[in-house]
């Protein structure tokens, strides 16, 4: 088991250091979601966040590890997979795309990556990438509106987020205790 998945404690820190300066009103993509963390937190906060991954058997399947922890936070309705070298989304469709360890995975090929990411960003969009080598990826992707930033750490209160550690803890215990 690929247990940086299974610690919650540090992925729904990550991500409430991640939502806390984000405008709620923002459409999310997050491009390589995995088993759906930013997907779990995003949508307990109240965002409009969808995760996108490569079907792939090992990592997406439904009797995988990562697929059924997707089932047990309930974020693989909200994850869409594709198998192509094309996003399934429209033009424009999204004000923030998150990268975080997914853009050298995949079925887009590099150039193509740049091509896909700038077709589906609205105009005065902006890409959080991590880490910092995924810069690579996003050279020409910046133009007179679009952004493109490294995912930076803010300090957050956990304490008045008790309770989705809590929801956290039992999807993963629950998951953990499934003999895969």
């Amino acid at each position: 088991m690929h247990s940086k998945f299974y610690n919650y404690n540090s992925q729904v820190e990550r991500y409430l250091r991640f939502f806390k300066n984000i405008d709620k009103h923002k459409k999310i993509l997050d491009f390589g979601a995995g088993p759906g963390w930013s997907l779990f937190v995003g949508r307990y906060l109240g965002y409009d966040i969808v995760g996108l991954d490569v079907e792939d058997k090992l990592w997406t399947a439904g009797g995988t590890e990562m697929g059924i922890l997707r089932k047990y936070l309930k974020t693989d309705e909200h994850t869409v997979l594709y198998a192509s070298n094309e996003i399934p989304f429209e033009d424009k469709n999204f004000d923030i795309i998150i990268c975080k360890a997914s853009l050298d995975k995949g079925y887009l090929k590099d150039q193509n990556k740049e091509i896909e990411l700038n077709r589906i960003l609205k105009d005065d969009g902006i890409i959080y990438y991590a880490p910092p080598e995924h810069n690579r990826f996003l050279r020409n992707i910046k133009s007179e509106n679009k952004k493109v930033l490294n995912i930076t750490s803010e300090n957050v209160d956990v304490d008045n987020y008790k309770e989705l550690f809590k929801i956290a803890k039992v999807c993963v215990e629950e998951f953990l205790r499934l003999e895969i």
